[in-house]
């Protein structure tokens, strides 16, 4: 996308968590993959004095659009007046910690673009997010902290373009580079569960419970052990081993367990548990994979090399 003189524009990635986030907001380290694919964000000038026209575009279409009175950022209509009170919150946040946004523009059209369909949960809150923060100039990870309180990987993500191990501490991201190019990479597969499950829900759910120490260390050890395994066996162990320790400290029962316990692989939950996508590791052929998940509802079944930066 061209930045034209008088025009903004602004790039970041999705994101893909193979290691937990509800452990990352206790602490613990997690493997995070940022996609291949992104959400653009361009600034331009407007039409309409005093207001700011906001569209947000995908692969599938307009599917969401809004109009803001300046400087207020008050809703002056919407298609969606969840996603709009939403996007006022990111807005007025930016404000907070930036002062000046938006308070001396007269008149803005700004366009979202998402590389992915909204319904996947590749990260098109935290992409905005990213994007935000970097149109207003102010911190995203304090951005993403105060409006959607979650552990900030996917921000993270967001302004990475290859693989991190991802942890807080004392309240602060800590980002380490990780080199994670498995060789059995053409084992994997991203499926889409054909539901969108409202992360910013699942973590307010999940901000009260305790957890043990000793499970939220094994988390964290897990998570490194991932990146250094060489083979498929190992690869499930350790997800098969991290999805039994996740479902005992939520209380949820693993994805394979609940919908797949006949896969012959192993089947690990991305991001918040129960919707989005999972990855399923098998020995078998894309042709028989594709085959398997289909007769069962699930169309979309994505290569993980394809769909997983590594630059």
């Amino acid at each position: 996308m061209a930045e034209t003189t008088n025009t903004r524009v602004f790039y970041s990635r999705g994101k893909l968590l193979l290691t937990g986030e509800y452990a990352v907001l206790r602490g613990a380290r997690a493997l995070a993959l940022p996609s291949k694919l992104g959400q653009y964000l361009e600034v331009a000038e407007g039409d309409e004095s005093g207001v700011l026209v906001w569209e947000s575009n995908s692969p599938s279409g307009r599917w969401f659009e809004a109009r803001f009175r300046l400087p207020e950022i008050d809703i002056v209509s919407s298609t969606d007046q969840n996603k709009a009170d939403v996007l006022r919150e990111l807005m007025l946040t930016a404000r907070q910690l930036r002062s000046g946004f938006l308070e001396r523009e007269k008149a803005l059209q700004v366009t979202s673009t998402l590389e992915f369909l909204p319904e996947w949960g590749l990260g098109s809150s935290s992409s905005l997010v990213s994007n935000i923060a970097d149109w207003a100039k102010c911190d995203p990870f304090e951005l993403n902290r105060r409006v959607f309180h979650s552990s900030g990987y996917d921000v993270a993500c967001a302004r990475s373009k290859s693989p991190i191990l991802y942890r807080r501490v004392n309240g602060l991201p800590e980002i380490i580079a990780a080199k994670f190019r498995p060789p059995f990479g053409n084992n994997l597969w991203l499926v889409y569960l054909n539901e969108k499950k409202n992360s910013r829900n699942a973590v307010k759910a999940f901000a009260e419970q305790n957890v043990k120490e000793e499970i939220l260390r094994r988390i964290s050890d897990i998570s490194e052990e991932v990146v250094l395994a060489d083979d498929l066996d190992t690869f499930c162990n350790l997800l098969n081993e991290h999805e039994k320790l996740v479902g005992e400290m939520t209380g949820l029962i693993p994805v394979k367990e609940r919908l797949f316990p006949e896969f012959d692989g192993c089947i690990k939950s991305l991001g918040a548990w129960g919707g989005d996508f999972i990855l399923a590791a098998t020995s078998w052929p894309e042709g028989e994979v594709r085959k398997w998940f289909g007769e069962r509802g699930y169309e979309t079944v994505l290569p993980f090399n394809e769909m997983t930066s590594n630059d």
